[in-house]
Order: C-alpha cells, then sequence, then structure tokens
C-alpha cells in the first residue's frame, strides 16, 4: 500500500547557481513527483512538475523591464504577465495582497508553475498541493510570489488519448471541470483571485495555511 505523506522531488535539471550561459533571469526546474518507501532507498514517479522561477535581483542588474522579462521568455509567460500585471508593470489591483500593503510593483522572486501533473491512478490525495510546499520550502523565501493557471488537464489531452490515456471517463464541459478544479484548489489552501482560474500568493501565506491545516 502507498504511503502518500513520504511524497518528494525528484530534481532533473539542477541548474541553480549557474553564472555563465544565462540568457535570461528565469531558471526552470523539472521535478519527478515520487513516493518513497520507508527507508528512502527506493521511490516510484507518481507525476510531474514543471517550475519558472523569475529572479527579480538579476532582473533589475539586468536593467531590463519587468514586460520584456516575461514576454521573451515564453508564450505563457506573456500571457502570465498580462493578467497580473498592467502596461506599466505594475499588479493588477486584484491581484495585491496585504504583505505588499498599497505597492502595486513586484519587488521579490517570482514562481510561474506551469504545470503539475499526477499519474491518474495517483490522484485524490492532495499532492498537488504537498509538492507544491515541498518546492517553495526548498527553492522560495517566504516573501517571494507564486501563480498557476487552473487547467483540467483532460481536455488537453483528450485530443492526444493515445500518448496518455486515462483510466476514467471525465464528465461535463470545460467551464464545468475547470470551475471544480478551482474549488479543489482552494480547498487545499490555495488563493483564488476572486472567482476567475488564476491563482496568485505569497508564499509565506501558502505555507501558513497548510501549516494550520495540519500538512
Amino acid at each position: 500500500m502507498i504511503d502518500y505523506h513520504r511524497i518528494g522531488l525528484r530534481l532533473h535539471n539542477p541548474e541553480f547557481g549557474l553564472l555563465s550561459g544565462r540568457e535570461d533571469p528565469w531558471i526552470r526546474n523539472v521535478f519527478d513527483i515520487c513516493v518513497y518507501d520507508d527507508g528512502c532507498s527506493s521511490s516510484i514517479k507518481i507525476g510531474t512538475m514543471q517550475v519558472s522561477k523569475l529572479s527579480m535581483s538579476d532582473v533589475n542588474r539586468r536593467g531590463i523591464s519587468l514586460l520584456m522579462a516575461f514576454d521573451d521568455y515564453s508564450a505563457e509567460t506573456f500571457e502570465c504577465y498580462n493578467v497580473v500585471f498592467d502596461e506599466d508593470g505594475n499588479m493588477r489591483k486584484p491581484f495585491w495582497h496585504e504583505y505588499y500593503g498599497q505597492e502595486e510593483y513586484l519587488a521579490n522572486d517570482f514562481h510561474f508553475l506551469e504545470r503539475i501533473e499526477i499519474d491518474e491512478q495517483h490522484k485524490g490525495h492532495g499532492i498537488v498541493a504537498v509538492a507544491t510546499q515541498i518546492y517553495l520550502e526548498n527553492f522560495a523565501n517566504g516573501n517571494d510570489v507564486a501563480y498557476f493557471k487552473a487547467f483540467p488537464l483532460q481536455h488537453e489531452l483528450s485530443c492526444d488519448n493515445k500518448s496518455k490515456p486515462y483510466k476514467r471517463a471525465f464528465k461535463g464541459s470545460f467551464k464545468n471541470n475547470q470551475t471544480k478544479l478551482c474549488k479543489y484548489y482552494e480547498r487545499l489552501g490555495f488563493r483564488r483571485i476572486d472567482k476567475t482560474e488564476h491563482f496568485f500568493f505569497v508564499v509565506d501565506d501558502f505555507l501558513s495555511k497548510r501549516a494550520m491545516m495540519g500538512a
């Protein structure tokens, strides 16, 4: 029987600390999400996680704009920029947090949670929140911020079910499934922006909620 309390992340690409050869202020890290045995001598992979981190000190040192940093990296980060920030690089009001007071600018590192995928047979155990917690505790400072967009992956994969078929049927429209997913993420302790599919939070705020939940 699998003990889902023994979750760990196995890093594919240890790029942190690299000073040469970096062309942008982002670092992308890819992890296997694993369950370990009692002695941590062996593990089984149950999912994957991909996160890109924007270093604000690197942005400031290079003298580039926040828009340029998000635009040059990927189409997904550019879309994220337009959601979170206005044309002047200030956070839109729904994304303000009490940590910042009335300041609208981004002062700390930005963690873009690009993709967290749990293998079908291991879903339903809150692993997304556990994996996120492990990542943030090891790769972020408490005053950093994190963002992700809720997306029901079964709709993405339905066009290519030969490569990764799902074992159970998914019913309902994309919108209904996205709404259910957002509510599920809220229950796990993620901060949702109003009634949208966007989640944005200060790292310490999320970790404190997880501690209060006994996670």
